[in-house]
């Protein structure tokens, strides 16, 4: 939290005014803030701009690969170093807010509009040749994402419980198999959720905020299972994650074994992350336990 305070307090304020003059900015409202994230909406030559402070080091890789794009299927970015990003602002709203989201009774509508903007942002990577700028810059594949898994599996952090543990040493089990059976290996978006696919009015689905990573779709997948992270009552349900996983097998004929396994892999390391952040993750954890009670059945 102390790096939050710092990024909206006196220095994060000092900071806005230094890109104000930078970049010829004007008409500064605060927009978002998130941990290390502060997100503030602006003008830049009469248009309507998003600029976003973000100490995450990877960020200045994603921000390069994002201006691949030039404005298809995510913000056009305008300017960009090592912790500011300055970017068109999308007019419209975070799927989060779109009605019933992930409600069983609209999951067509949720799972159809997920796989639609995942497709688009595949095609437009391949047509940008994304993944070879990516590759340029050292980006990471995906085995390396699971490195705060291969930690705690291998109890060398002491902030989990002996049951977390036993969960992630048998999510590293299922991990590795993945990672070395891999094919198809793509540019992926890397954190895909409701709260990074914007319905923009001008447009059709438009994603933000990737954490880009080379590797299978169904990673990119894997997540969805876990949202809306705020409504417990509706994603702790096997039946709704069955459904989930058929509507995603079936678009992108992935096998859906693979699906539930990338599925309960990013669940136990979602879970790892929540402990570094110090959030509770006992939602994740419950829903993880559940798919990998659904994959006995294969």
């Amino acid at each position: 939290m102390l790096e939050r305070r710092v990024l909206i307090g006196a220095e994060g304020l000092s900071k806005l005014i230094i890109y104000m003059d930078k970049w010829k900015l004007k008409d500064a409202k605060l927009y978002y803030t998130k941990n290390s994230t502060v997100v503030y909406r602006l003008k830049f030559k009469n248009m309507n701009c998003a600029l976003k402070f973000d100490t995450n080091e990877k960020n200045e890789i994603n921000n390069k690969v994002m201006a691949v794009f030039k404005g298809e299927i995510f913000p056009k970015i305008i300017y960009f170093n090592h912790e500011a990003l300055l970017m068109e602002f999308i007019k419209g709203e975070s799927f989060f807010r779109q009605k019933s989201v992930g409600n069983i009774s609209e999951l067509d509508f949720f799972c159809l509009a997920i796989c639609q903007a995942l497709e688009s942002f595949y095609r437009s990577a391949q047509k940008n040749n994304a993944l070879y700028e990516f590759s340029k810059l050292n980006g990471a594949h995906l085995g390396l994402r699971f490195e705060s898994l291969m930690m705690r599996g291998c109890d060398k952090v002491q902030d989990c419980s002996f049951d977390q543990v036993s969960l992630f040493q048998r999510a590293i089990v299922v991990s590795r198999k993945l990672i070395e059976n891999q094919s198809n290996q793509i540019l992926l978006h890397g954190d895909v959720h409701p709260g990074n696919i914007l319905k923009s009015l001008e447009t059709d689905w438009k994603l933000i905020d990737p954490d880009f990573v080379i590797g299978e779709k169904a990673y990119d997948l894997a997540n969805v299972f876990y949202n809306p992270f705020y409504d417990g009552e509706t994603i702790d349900d096997d039946e709704r994650i069955l459904l989930i996983a058929k509507y995603f097998s079936f678009y992108f004929n992935i096998e859906l074994k693979k699906i539930l396994e990338y599925a309960f892999v990013y669940g136990a390391l979602s879970v790892s992350w929540q402990l570094e952040d110090s959030e509770d993750p006992s939602l994740r954890q419950k829903i993880a336990l559940k798919i990998e009670s659904l994959l006995l059945q294969f």
